[in-house]
């Protein structure tokens, strides 16, 4: 007999519920591709509302790996429902008649209604939207090249091949700059005086990024959400700094350094693109170290820092000097950017720039496209940026909306579904964003009428090890709001998992955190640090000092035949064999 998992009735929600968005919350293991899957497949029978034919619903995830796994297991769930498969689907996507019965009791079906819908879908499957969010863009994109501006033809382009067209294009412009029959040679000596040119060739290169609003870029500061961003960042520096002025009203160097600050950010909050009006000779107070005085404890101290560090930054902005470099610079970056278009090239970045103003900028191809599509879903979410999420939240609008930002647009209310867990962001670097996932998902999706639901049954893992993940992550991982989100508990989800039996003498499993008060931690100070500590525990705690008992029953003390060492490689191994032999 089967065992129903824990979290089978969201399960069963998640993949039919079919008049709100759904937001889907899956921890490792979970089994998200099969419920990305089971969706699909209840998009294409379902009879009320009108069933999404295979062609119409856009299933993207992050990687091609993932989105190949994902095409290749709804394949095999259609062949088997169409009874055209050449091998056996797999146990967990069993489509046998009792799906088929189930498939035909929910909907209203007949077996050959049920067959006939899987096989239009095979026809039509190489078709369908299924890949990742820069393939779709792309696919955008070459719909419409007359408003992008792109020839259909186009390649993706690496950041490598951008590097490579930078570095000639910035060469040979800047040849012509620094001439002496150059136009601006008076502005580029001023701007040399106070930047090396190296530095002055790292900011051109990031102009040349698509990513990078250079019409958005304007003399008053920040606009939309970086300036949201900024006096977001500046309020809680207002706060942090008055706070502590109040606690410490003395007239210490501290809490001059701590006057002088609170000067330059209220002179920043109330003019953002003027510079600090603070006199010159206080600006030195900003270098000065919070020390340990009478009143002040770590806690204070360690703000206090923080808040002379950003107030010593702020006070060096110098926007004549920006004005002047975004002056120069503008014109070659938008040369740059255009002749890398006409070499028919388009990087990752600017697929998602163009998909997105083609989406906002022309409200009629938002309509055919919001027409076209009647489903989107999205898993790995917690890896998407803010970019993707504004060109899957155009494509969710309400029809006949048109929305002149993001910000306005009225979802339709059942069609995303997105699948993520925000522990397992790992692209920040990249541009995910886990403070923009939350709020997406909570400010836009769940406020407008989205649902919620969790899975918690793990099908990787046995219930030992799941005990073990549970007990140490839930009291490691604690929520912050923007930061971190709530641990949730992992069950075990493979048939018959049952509880482990008591080890007749449990150990606990234990975390060790390896510090160094005298020094910062580099890579390789950390990894001696933590192979002496691990040979250290071993020596006076463990060998010879604790004992278990074996398979027959017996006490015996720990040996070192009785340990393990699991490394992700073995680049670093002798760092902790010279450790243990010094034992």
């Amino acid at each position: 007999m089967t065992t129903l998992p824990a979290d089978d009735r969201e399960r069963r929600l998640a993949s039919t519920t079919f008049d709100r968005n759904v937001v889907v919350t899956a921890g490792a293991g979970t089994g998200k591709t099969t419920l990305l899957v089971e969706r699909c497949v209840n998009l294409l029978m379902r009879r009320e509302p009108a069933p999404v034919g295979v062609t119409e619903l856009v299933a993207l995830t992050f990687t091609n790996k993932a989105a190949n796994e994902m095409k290749a297991r709804l394949r095999d769930r259609l062949e088997a429902l169409a009874g055209t498969g050449a091998t056996p689907p797999r146990p967990a996507e069993d489509a046998g008649a009792e799906e088929i019965d189930a498939l035909c009791d929910r909907y209203g079906l007949t077996p050959e209604d049920v067959r006939g819908r899987a096989h239009k879908a095979l026809a039509e499957l190489e078709r369908a939207q299924i890949g990742t969010i820069h393939g779709f863009a792309a696919s955008l994109l070459r719909l419409y090249p007359l408003e992008t501006g792109l020839d259909p033809g186009f390649r993706e382009g690496d950041e490598r091949l951008l590097r490579r067209h930078f570095d000639t294009s910035w060469g040979l412009w800047l040849d012509g700059e620094l001439s002496s029959a150059g136009p601006r040679t008076g502005e580029w000596k001023q701007v040399l005086a106070r930047f090396p040119l190296e530095q002055i060739g790292e900011l051109a290169r990031g102009l040349c990024t698509e990513n990078v609003d250079l019409e958005g870029i304007r003399r008053d500061g920040a606009s939309g959400d970086d300036a949201d961003v900024l006096e977001e960042w500046l309020g809680e520096l207002d706060e942090t700094v008055t706070d502590l002025v109040a606690r410490h009203p003395e007239q210490r160097k501290n809490e001059q350094a701590l006057a002088v600050a609170r000067e330059v950010i209220q002179s920043m909050r109330s003019a953002p693109a003027e510079a600090v009006s603070v006199d010159p000779d206080d600006l030195s107070l900003l270098q000065w170290k919070p020390s340990r005085v009478k009143g002040w404890d770590e806690d204070d101290l360690e703000r206090a820092r923080a808040v002379l560090k950003a107030a010593g930054a702020l006070a060096q902005v110098d926007h004549g000097q920006t004005d002047r470099l975004y002056a120069l610079l503008t014109p070659f970056a938008r040369q740059c950017r255009a002749d890398f278009t006409r070499k028919g090239l388009v990087t990752f970045d600017g697929l998602l720039v163009r998909a997105r103003d083609l989406l906002r900028d022309h409200p009629r191809i938002r309509e055919e496209l919001k027409d076209r599509y009647k489903a989107i879903l999205v898993d790995e979410f917690q890896d998407t940026d803010p970019l993707q999420y504004e060109i899957l939240l155009w494509l969710c609008e309400e029809r006949s909306q048109r929305a002149a930002t993001w910000r306005d647009i009225r979802l339709t209310p059942d069609k995303l579904f997105v699948v993520g867990d925000p522990k397992q962001s790992v692209y920040g670097f990249r541009g995910a964003d886990i403070e923009a996932y939350l709020k997406v998902i909570q400010e836009v999706i769940v406020a407008q009428g989205g649902c919620r639901y969790p899975l918690t049954a793990n099908f990787r893992s046995d219930a030992g090890i799941l005990d073990v993940v549970n007990g140490l992550f839930r009291n490691l991982i604690r929520e912050e709001p923007g930061l971190q989100p709530e641990y949730i508990a992992l069950q075990p989800g493979l048939d018959g998992a049952v509880e482990p039996p008591a080890a007749p003498n449990p150990r606990p499993v234990r975390l060790r955190r390896v510090t160094a008060a005298d020094r910062k931690l580099n890579a390789e100070t950390a990894r001696r640090l933590e192979a002496e500590s691990l040979a250290r525990w071993l020596d006076e705690e463990i060998l010879g000092r604790t004992h278990f008992r074996d398979h027959d029953g017996r006490l015996v003390p720990a040996r070192p035949g009785h340990v393990a060492f699991l490394l992700r490689a073995l680049t670093n191994v002798q760092v902790y064999l010279d450790a243990l032999r010094r034992r």
